[in-house]
């Protein structure tokens, strides 16, 4: 019990200080230029760069892990991801800082500094957010489509360790090679949804993507 209340705070925080660089992070590249074609670009090139730093935290542990004993133990992959977590976290606040100081005052709608933001502002934003029925509809599809990648990304997991009987360190090099297909394919997303617009490319990716587990699995 206090193992599992341990790891669910730990989670719980993790994510909540997730949540404060990706949200400004995300909604920085739609405030940086009007252009829909450059807000496109830029979007590739954030998950880009969010994938090249997904594959540096799969790969570290991995790479610690072969450096300290050529023999997975309990105790080792675990010295394993608390060293890595370290080199992470002093990576994520040198990518954050680099963030911060490079667009300073680059914004085309710059804020006001100091202003609170009221209650009855926000709800009132809600409010009107939510009567826009294009948007909810959007939603709609990116809370079903998240929860479909989100049962598959958990499952995997167990798939490859049990069903596969893959070594952690082999998990390691699937997450990988899964990882770097899609940033490759970034530029060719990039092209069709300028080519094409939007909404089209979106949906076709969205429908192979489950097609392509389904039949993968």
């Amino acid at each position: 019990a206090g193992k599992f209340f341990f790891l669910m705070a730990s989670y719980i925080l993790l994510n909540t200080c997730l949540t404060i660089i990706a949200v400004p992070h995300i909604a920085l590249g739609g405030e940086l230029t009007f252009d829909r074609n450059e807000r496109t670009e830029l979007f590739g090139w954030r998950f880009l760069f969010t994938n090249l730093g997904a594959v540096f935290g799969t790969v570290v542990p991995g790479y610690l892990l072969s450096a300290l004993s050529k023999h997975s133990t309990p105790t080792l992959l675990a010295s394993a991801y608390s060293m890595s977590s370290l080199w992470i976290g002093v990576a994520i606040i040198l990518c954050a800082g680099i963030t911060v100081y490079a667009t300073r005052g680059g914004l085309d709608q710059p804020g006001k500094p100091g202003e609170a933001v009221r209650i009855q502002d926000l709800l009132h934003s809600w409010k009107t957010v939510l009567q826009n029925r294009l948007f909810a509809t959007l939603v709609s599809s990116y809370i079903v489509a998240t929860i479909g990648l989100s049962v598959n990304g958990v499952i995997a997991l167990y798939y490859y360790r049990y069903r596969l009987k893959l070594p952690m360190e082999k998990i390691q090099y699937v997450l990988v090679v899964f990882l770097l297909v899609i940033s490759f394919s970034i530029p060719g997303w990039i092209w069709a949804s300028q080519k094409f617009n939007k909404k089209w490319p979106a949906f076709w990716g969205v429908m192979l993507l489950g097609v392509f587990i389904s039949i993968g699995y």
